[in-house]
């Protein structure tokens, strides 16, 4: 088993990634409503921008679980999380150790947004961050697919994401996160954490996936199978087929 996954695939031409349905869901255009020519152009626009502008990255640490007492995951480095709902996902997965997870879009395109808001550019603006949004959120899920492939050799899969800020994590414990995806190799960008617990640049997220031995348990309990909300079309680690939404 390699040291770390390969994340080269989950950066290349990212935002060309993005499916054309998961775009028009964070413009807030209806399932089945026609895009008119002007969008459509900004938002082919909004992709040549990002490829040449964005700097993404993403950054992995994988860490041992040493004990899960309560709603505290103690590690085996030393950094206990606190999250009742992560607590259950990983019991329920018998996961042995997870991987911390940090993806960004880069600063510089939260940058570039910036200056097309401040030149009276409103619509170029909100697609292009629309776009950087959908690019977190792709390399959150591509770098669970690559997960699944580093733990494949050893019979591991990954469970499903969860990132303080969700419903029972509380966003200040980023604080205590952050110094710890950065103590064996430099983060490949800027991160910090503001007092809000907000991430800084904007564009970024901070995930831990849980690694399980039991894989026969993904499949068989609600809410631990990645795949069923997942919108990879082309991923070799599928488990079972997407769930179709009302």
């Amino acid at each position: 088993m390699d040291a770390s996954p390969n994340l080269a695939p989950v950066l290349d031409g990212i935002a060309h990634k993005v499916s054309e349905a998961e775009f028009k869901r964070t413009l807030g255009i209806p399932v089945g409503h026609d895009i008119d020519d002007r969008t459509l152009a900004h938002m082919d626009e909004a992709r040549s921008t990002f490829s040449e502008v964005a700097k993404p990255w993403v950054h992995t640490q994988p860490h041992g679980i040493s004990s899960i007492i309560g709603d505290k995951i103690s590690l085996n480095s030393g950094i206990d999380l606190t999250c009742e709902l992560l607590v259950r996902k990983l019991e329920a997965a018998g996961a042995h150790m997870i991987v911390v997870v940090a993806v960004s879009a880069g600063a510089e395109i939260s940058e570039h947004c910036d200056l097309l808001w401040q030149t009276n550019r409103p619509d170029e603006a909100f697609i292009l961050d629309s776009l950087a949004t959908n690019v977190v959120e792709q390399l959150t899920l591509r770098t669970g697919m690559q997960l699944c492939d580093w733990g494949e050799p050893e019979g591991m899969a990954a469970v499903p994401h969860y990132s303080p800020g969700y419903k029972g994590w509380d966003i200040l414990e980023h604080l205590a996160i952050l110094p710890m995806l950065a103590a064996e190799l430099p983060l490949p960008g800027p991160l910090e954490v503001l007092e809000s617990g907000m991430l800084k640049p904007k564009k970024s997220q901070i995930s831990v996936f849980g690694m399980t031995r039991h894989t026969e348990r993904i499949l068989r309990l609600p809410g631990l199978c990645p795949c069923l909300d997942c919108s990879l079309e082309k991923c070799a680690y599928r488990r079972a087929p997407r769930r179709e939404k009302s």
